[in-house]
């Protein structure tokens, strides 16, 4: 199996979590060419390099909400992953209903309503993994008001409002939502003395793997959505009325899952979760995604950092995958970025399975059978790369 001359350091852990130990903005659907007529092969790619504007009363100014992650040539998903996958006519090539979405045509019901009728999902944007703060439960259906007039962001229980972002008088950047530094207060939260931050939360809370929306405070969260029932999604931060949704991830079609972000598939983290410590095996990929999990053969991103110059080359991913490579395999082998010294968890892949001997055999081309709920309730496996 071809590894594009480069000199592969991985660790690849079969884990029995549980057991404490190590056992080993627009769609555009067609483009010149004509696509695959297999029906099998249907890619949906979601690119997120500028986010939407929000008012921020600081600077008296509306900005992005996310910082802009620009990329080009071959690690760009919307014009180079997804033309290489579709504009051709092999049966490997991505299926005629395949679409890409980019910027503003990436959005909270747009993902939630399309995802899980595609063969794989290519995300590229701001990801993040969280735990809940406190141990006593969320309530992820009620928004906390976020006044766009002011840009005060607003967070609080019992009727108690305390502003937290975007404020005249607050430190706290937009930019700051939705990680460690500000958690998720857009919803409302359990208890007010669950207010301290997602760095004081406990190591055993749920965990949840998050894909930002366009949308100024919108989001994805793999873990709360996709549950078994009903859930409730939002796709502005003025809708008034959640979305009530259902359906795991893979319960329909979807059987690859490419998270192209930081953090998304928290395989592995740095034995004191600083650099300079050691690499070592972490549940939160698998207790952020088994909620939502039904099917689906693999989740695939980073487990760490990375950067718009070391996303994997994506000609080289999507011609591994028409060529018949492990799917898997052709992702970690599109990685090229040497991680720096002191570092070695930056610009890592992982993946996460419910199946173990699946790296270079679960392909674009030749698919295996979907993962059962016994495989999905018993042992879970785990792939990363460790840098230098």
């Amino acid at each position: 199996m071809k590894t594009k001359g480069k000199n592969h350091r991985t660790e690849r852990v079969r884990t029995l979590f549980g057991a404490l130990g190590v056992v080993a903005g627009v769609a555009v659907p067609s483009l010149a060419l004509a696509s695959s007529t297999n029906g099998e092969n249907e890619l949906k790619v979601y690119s997120l390099e500028n986010y939407g504007y929000v008012w921020d009363a600081q600077a008296q100014t509306n900005k992005r909400w996310k910082p802009s992650v620009p990329v080009s040539g071959t690690r760009d998903a919307y014009d180079t992953f997804y033309p290489e996958m579709y504009n051709c006519t092999s049966n490997n090539c991505a299926y005629s209903t395949s679409t890409r979405y980019k910027d503003s045509g990436v959005y909270v019901s747009r993902m939630h309503s399309e995802m899980n009728a595609a063969d794989m999902v290519f995300f590229y944007g701001h990801n993040i993994s969280m735990r809940e703060w406190n141990d006593d439960g969320e309530n992820f259906t009620v928004w906390v008001p976020f006044n766009t007039s002011t840009g005060n962001a607003q967070k609080g229980y019992t009727g108690s409002w305390t502003d937290i972002s975007l404020c005249e008088t607050c430190t706290y950047d937009i930019f700051d939502w939705g990680t460690s530094v500000i958690p998720y207060y857009y919803h409302e939260i359990g208890t007010a003395s669950g207010e301290s931050g997602l760095q004081n939360a406990p190591w055993t809370s749920p965990a949840y793997s998050v894909f930002y929306g366009y949308n100024p405070l919108t989001s994805v969260l793999v873990g709360q959505d996709y549950k078994t029932g009903t859930w409730y999604t939002e796709n502005t931060v003025g809708q008034s009325t959640p979305t009530a949704r259902s359906g795991q991830l893979g319960s329909s079609d979807l059987e690859f899952f490419v998270a192209n972000g930081c953090e998304a598939v928290p395989v592995a983290h740095y034995s004191n979760h600083y650099p300079g410590s050691s690499v070592v095996l972490s549940d939160q990929a698998r207790q952020a995604w088994q909620p939502s999990w039904r099917k689906l053969h693999m989740a695939l991103g980073h487990y760490y950092l990375t950067t718009t110059g070391c996303v994997p080359n994506l000609k080289d991913f999507a011609d591994d995958l028409k060529a018949g490579d492990g799917v898997a395999r052709a992702y970690f082998d599109a990685h090229s970025c040497t991680a720096p010294s002191g570092d070695p968890a930056m610009y890592q892949p992982g993946m996460l399975s419910p199946r173990n001997g699946i790296f270079d055999s679960d392909k674009w081309t030749t698919r295996l059978a979907d993962p059962t709920t016994t495989d999905e309730s018993t042992t879970w496996y785990v792939w990363y790369e460790v840098g230098n």
